[in-house]
């Protein structure tokens, strides 16, 4: 928390932005904290012109701030980091530099404290050297770094050496003062251990101060079988020994050295010490395509790339055939991959022989030396040499054609050179030929002038040279070839594509994904390639070919175009520049062409083929585009436009939200991550659409989802609603605020309420976002919703929506429009219904002449003579205010009637309890029933109405009022709305389906219920088009609603279509949704229907299709097999698995197919697949536990005992060994007695001695 944060505090923190005083920093807490770390406080050697962003760093708090809007300061200099006495524990952080004062010596180190009550320990190898023997001396505070502080303890752990703490030379703490892993020393024993450990000291010399040697026992120049004693006498203390440095604990200061002699004559100890050039024996231990994978000294790993496998390439391409494992070779360094911890090592002979100059660096000093080196490119200029510890030089073409014969030497071959200039400052380097004839190239004659190339070191494959060399011979795909870049691509097809030229009058392309295995995020590959490369030379490979119509206009410039033979379309071949793909030595598509399989959260670089205020048009190849939404770019709310950021052929590397495989489209996001919709917490989101009279305003967030926007969470002052709507645009990016999210809907209500985010904003309208903010009697202003014949709904806030009474005049029912602002007072709230009276209606101001507004008050209307004129119409027509039903009621004394209360129609709050008010007022309209009858009280029961028309009801002498009249009419009314909102209950018309679903267009359920609808009156036509519309309206993203869809086609059409719409269904839900998936699932319609042979066919298909995708496909086939009563044929085709499958994969298989066994099957066949695999792996816990169950649970319970007991005699690990006995309790407890129970534990608790016995010894 922040509030934790005190002066002297230290914490990791990372760079947010780079300002031009210093940089903003990011300490992981909440996101209202902010740090600032000043340009002269950054640590020692870091300047704000090298610093990053997302750079890490170790900061102290210099300041921190005052007020709520605090900002820390910070500083990276610990110069000026000490901790205050007053810090508490819980604040003490590692990295912390406090003041320690000696508490008690310990033979191990030393007690100290901190302050305030805090005590450390000091180890003894962590005290300065002057008082590591001599602890009682240390009487004055010495300062330190806290190492650890553990919760569960109240020491902190503390090291007080100077180096570590290193107040005025920080880069102390990264350096070991000149010593370095390789380096042999001379040191003198200080102490041996009883473990038969040793600590050296090795004396300060110059320039350096004294540090701590140690050397374990097998690091020790000592016999197997010697003794402590002879160990004591061969290193007692304060006798010299040389050592070699292998490793070094920095927070100890301790150097780890041996001094074996086979050690002490090595040439290297580790990859860190490791010289470019030397050479080295190394031991092959794998083999593998793409090089060989070996062993220094039996613990330095190593790498020869299939390059450096030998001189010539032919040799390189079968390395199996010349290197098996065990075998020891000569090789020589090329430079230390240390991101790997291996050395990467040659095995060319031409260069493990060499007698030359071994070239490391740029050294001026080698000018006029000849050495030997290796080709990693061609070009026409000349070709790149590369030599040791990654050195390259240049040898121009005008010395090769001087040669006999004018050879182009191959990629990967040995060649023998002359420097004729070193620039160290550009690491250039230019080469030419050694003056002896003899001594020049190591040609090989079998190499063309058109060899292909590349950069061979990059990608460590070895690229196979090309052999189609005819002039004018039909491309072939997956060979290699060398092409002219012509220039863009001038089809309409792919604007991201570089056009290219073969010999012969070929054409072809390279799309811009096909230029590199890697790109830089929005660097832009396509031109830089065009720049570099226009009018030269290029080497690819060939992934495939399309056709397209030839253009009426063709450049005169550029070369004819070669026709295909079978027709008049001329086909152009689809080419790469990949590494990867260049040295395939596979032909599969699978492997060279273009990426056919996206998945949802998979992250791909796309090229920017179009930009506008939508978003970004992009594409993933040339058979797949997409779209990048502006609400997923990254910072859209800050992206006026996507045109001015996304230029075309930029590069981007975007997450995948939604894949469209018919249409190949994929609908991709920039954003970091999806982000979460939190309430209150505010988020960007575009307006897709906007409607008016009702309003109604949709919008897109980052994440997907759908949010909408109403009148009441649009503006503050409900006047201005006009104005604030003319100032919204489709396509825009607002800021909005989560309010609530309409779970029917599936949707989220926003707000854009200025008061939301500026407090200080005039509220004139409050938002209302629950019922229980109103009062009865409270008055409020809202916007009309709906004027029907159903009533006069109004807007009070997000989801709260009130309705109307009928106490309003026809001028105020002109003016009730939806969007309309009116002033109404809060009747009745019941089970969240609100009833509502209007007071007054504010004209919007689309609809005002003047600018000005202007109130229609309920009693300036009364007053006024068009209102009665109104009035009277409204009689004639059948409506009469109170004072008319009053005069006309058959009653002495008038009572007032129960006010009307409204209600609010959502489905979502409707409830019969609502209608007690006009229960109450028909009780008090029937006059002529007898006084003396007890009328029972409404309850929500008994105001449902009933079946028969309300009119039948009456009887001539019961003649009813206008009043009744009304009230009949609203209960018919509440009848059809009940119906309407209950979800549960079927509806009985393919009207009522229809609005259902216009609510809910991606609901699976829904839609099966409508399609069960047809079926139910025997209309399967339309069941069959019900089921289309619903594929048409589901959202592709949907794939699980819309897979539901498919499947309840296909069981339409098996139980009511024929074999012909079956098939043609079945090829529609294959193409339309995951293949696999529909096949597994007509394959449960088939066995539902007790259709084996068709299930047996269908099967047999999924099995070619599918068998190496997915396991599934023979267990699926297996378990159909075995539950139809046909064991056997399981059995084979369990071995037809195990021949196409991975080995891999083997024991997954045998174990299912033994546990078929026992559930339909011969136990005793379960059990020999089991054993077999047990054989092969006798500690596969996961196989003996399925093994016991499927024994206790299919066979005998008395043969799964033999079993426990094998199991816990294997020498498995105490976790899984506790696993198998608590297992086996558990069978005896429910299988045995108490004597087999009391065994059990007694070979546990045996278990347990035996492994504290071997601790012990240990």
């Amino acid at each position: 928390m922040p509030s934790t944060l005190s002066v002297g505090t230290v914490l990791i923190a990372s760079i947010q932005s780079i300002e031009d005083k210093g940089a903003v920093m990011d300490l992981g807490l909440s996101s209202q904290t902010r740090a600032f770390l000043s340009a002269t406080e950054l640590p020692p050697g870091i300047s704000l012109e090298d610093a990053v962003e997302g750079q890490t760093m170790l900061v102290s708090v210099l300041e921190t701030g005052r007020g709520d809007k605090r900002v820390f300061q910070l500083s990276g200099k610990l110069s000026h980091i000490e901790a205050a006495a007053d810090i508490g524990k819980s604040d003490l952080m590692p990295g912390m530099i406090v003041t320690a004062q000696p508490l008690k010596p310990t033979p191990q180190g030393l007690f100290v404290t901190v302050g305030n009550g805090v005590k450390a320990f000091v180890n003894r190898r962590h005290l300065p050297a002057r008082y590591r023997d001599e602890k009682t001396k240390m009487v004055k505070p010495i300062q330190a770094v806290i190492t650890y502080a553990q919760a569960n303890s109240n020491i902190l752990g503390v090291n007080a050496l100077p180096e570590i703490v290193a107040l005025a030379n920080a880069e102390k703490r990264t350096v070991f003062e000149g010593v370095k892993v390789g380096d042999t020393v001379t040191a003198t024993v200080s102490e041996v251990t009883p473990m038969m450990m040793v600590y050296f000291e090795l004396p300060a010399e110059q320039g350096r101060s004294s540090l701590t040697v140690f050397a374990r026992r097998h690091q020790l120049q000592l016999d197997k079988e010697a003794t402590a004693a002879k160990m004591n006498d061969l290193y007692s203390v304060g006798t010299p020994h040389h050592c070699r440095v292998l490793d070094y604990r920095m927070m100890d200061r301790l150097l780890i050295v041996s001094n074996k002699t086979a050690l002490l004559d090595q040439k290297m100890v580790s990859v860190m010490d490791a010289k470019p050039g030397d050479k080295v024996k190394a031991t092959v231990q794998i083999v593998r395509p793409s090089g060989i994978y070996v062993k220094i000294y039996d613990h330095i790993r190593g790498f020869i790339p299939q390059l450096h496998s030998a001189d010539k390439p032919k040799l390189s391409s079968q390395l199996d055939k010349f290197f098996k494992t065990g075998q020891e070779i000569k090789c020589r360094l090329l430079y230390s991959d240390e991101v790997h911890d291996r050395v990467v090592l040659t095995h060319k002979q031409g260069l493990v022989e060499s007698k030359g100059a071994i070239v490391t660096g740029y050294d001026s000093s080698l000018v006029g030396s000849i050495a030997d080196g290796f080709v990693v490119k061609t070009m026409e200029t000349g070709v790149l040499v590369a030599f040791y510890n990654r050195v390259k030089g240049f040898l121009h073409a005008r010395h090769l054609k001087r040669r006999t014969p004018a050879v182009t030497p191959a990629l990967g071959s040995p060649i023998r050179v002359k420097i004729l200039s070193v620039d160290a400052e550009s690491e250039k380097m230019q080469l030419g030929l050694p003056d002896s004839p003899d001594s020049g190239l190591k040609a090989d004659v079998e190499l063309s002038k058109e060899s292909v190339s590349d950069d061979a070191e990059s990608s460590g494959e070895l690229v196979k040279k090309s052999t189609d060399r005819i002039k004018g011979s039909k491309l072939k795909q997956f060979n290699l070839y060398t092409a002219t870049v012509v220039g863009p691509w001038t089809g309409k097809d792919s604007a991201l594509c570089v056009e290219l030229f073969f010999p012969g009058g070929q054409r072809g392309r390279i799309h811009a994904s096909e230029l590199a295995d890697s790109y830089t995020e929005g660097a832009n590959p396509l031109s830089d390639f065009l720049a570099k490369n226009t009018n030269k030379k290029v080497h690819v490979k060939v992934i495939g070919f399309f056709k397209k119509k030839p253009e009426k206009k063709q450049d005169k410039n550029k070369p004819k175009v070669k026709k295909d033979e079978k027709n008049d379309q001329p086909r152009f071949a689809e080419c790469t520049l990949k590494a990867s793909k260049l040295g395939e030595t596979k032909k599969k598509k699978s492997l060279l062409g273009y990426d056919d399989i996206f998945r949802h959260g998979q992250t791909v670089p796309v090229f920017v083929n179009s930009s506008n205020d939508q978003g970004v048009h992009v594409e993933a190849n040339p058979q797949w585009k997409g779209k990048v939404s502006r609400i997923r770019l990254q910072d859209a709310a800050q992206t006026p436009s996507a045109s001015d950021h996304y230029a075309p052929g930029q590069v981007y590397h975007a997450r995948i939200v939604g894949v469209d495989k018919k249409h190949k489209r994929l609908e991709l996001s920039l954003a970091a991550k999806d982000s979460v919709v939190r309430v209150g917490e505010p988020i960007s989101a575009q307006l897709t659409s906007l409607s008016r009279r009702p309003l109604n305003i949709a919008l897109e967030l980052p994440n997907g989802q759908r949010a909408t926007i109403g009148p009441c969470e649009l503006v503050d002052n409900y006047s201005k609603l006009d104005s604030a709507v003319d100032g919204l645009k489709k396509d825009a990016i607002y800021r909005t605020y989560p309010i609530v999210y309409d779970e029917p809907k599936g949707r989220w209500i926003v707000s854009l309420r200025p008061s939301i985010s500026d407090k200080t904003a005039s509220i004139k309208d409050k938002l209302i976002t629950s019922v229980e903010q109103l009062k009865v009697n409270e008055r409020v202003r809202g916007v009309v919703y709906s004027n029907d014949d159903e009533g006069v709904f109004v807007h009070l806030g997000p989801t709260i929506i009130g309705r109307l009474n009928r106490k309003y005049t026809p001028k105020q029912k002109e003016l009730l429009q939806p969007d309309a602002v009116v002033t109404v007072t809060v009747k009745s709230i019941i089970d969240g219904k609100i009833g509502l009276q209007l007071l007054g209606v504010t004209e919007t101001q689309s609809e005002q002449s003047d600018s000005r507004k202007r109130t229609v008050s309920a009693s300036s209307a009364a007053s006024d003579d068009s209102f009665s004129t109104a009035a009277k119409k409204s009689r004639s027509a059948g409506f009469e205010d109170d004072e008319d039903v009053d005069e006309k009621m058959d009653t002495k004394v008038a009572l007032p009637a129960p006010t009307d209360p409204g209600f609010d129609w959502a489905p979502e709050k409707y409830a019969p309890a609502s209608f007690a008010t006009i229960g109450l007022a028909q009780e008090s309209s029937m006059t002529t029933r007898s006084k003396k009858e007890k009328q029972p009280q409404p309850t929500p029961a008994t105001l449902v109405p009933k079946e028969e028309p309300m009119e039948e009801t009456a009887t001539p002498k019961e003649k009813k009022t206008k009043k009744e009249r009304e009230i009949e009419r609203e209960k018919a009314l509440i009848k059809t709305e009940l119906k309407m909102v209950d979800r549960e209950r079927d509806p009985e018309s393919a009207q009522e389906f229809d609005r259902l679903i216009a609510g809910a267009p991606n609901a699976s359920e829904l839609w099966m219920r409508y399609i069960a609808f047809f079926l139910q009156s025997s209309d399967v036509e339309k069941a069959r088009q019900t089921a289309d519309r619903a594929l048409k309206l589901i959202h592709y993203r949907e794939e699980e609603e819309r897979f539901n869809i498919w499947t309840a086609l296909l069981n339409l059409e098996i139980a009511y279509g024929t074999e012909e719409s079956l098939k043609k269904t079945f090829e529609r839900a294959v193409k339309g949704a995951d293949a696999l998936k529909v096949y597994k699932q007509m394959v449960k319609i088939y066995q539902n229907a007790k259709k084996i042979e068709e299930a047996d066919n269908m099967l047999e298909e999924m099995l070619k299709k599918f068998k190496q995708e997915d396991l599934d496909v023979w267990l699926l086939t297996g378990q159909h097999y075995m539950d139809t009563g046909r064991p056997q044929m399981a059995r084979d085709l369990m071995q037809r698995a195990l021949k196409s499958i991975p080995k891999t994969n083997h024991v997954q298989v045998i174990s299912r197919f033994a546990q078929m066994e026992y559930r339909a099957g011969d136990s005793e066949q379960g059990k020999t697949l089991f054993e077999s695999i047990l054989s092969s792996y006798p500690r596969k816990t996961d196989v003996w536990s399925v093994y016991i169950d499927m024994v206790v649970k299919h066979a005998k319970p008395e043969e799964a005992r033999p079993l426990f007991e094998r199991v816990t005699t294997l020498n498995l690990g105490a976790h899984k060994m506790r696993f198998f006995f608590k297992k086996w309790l558990d069978f005896e407890q429910r299988y045995g007695n108490e004597d087999t129970v009391a065994q059990v534990k007694e070979r546990a608790i045996g278990y347990v001695q035996d492994m504290e016995e071997k601790m012990t010894l240990s």
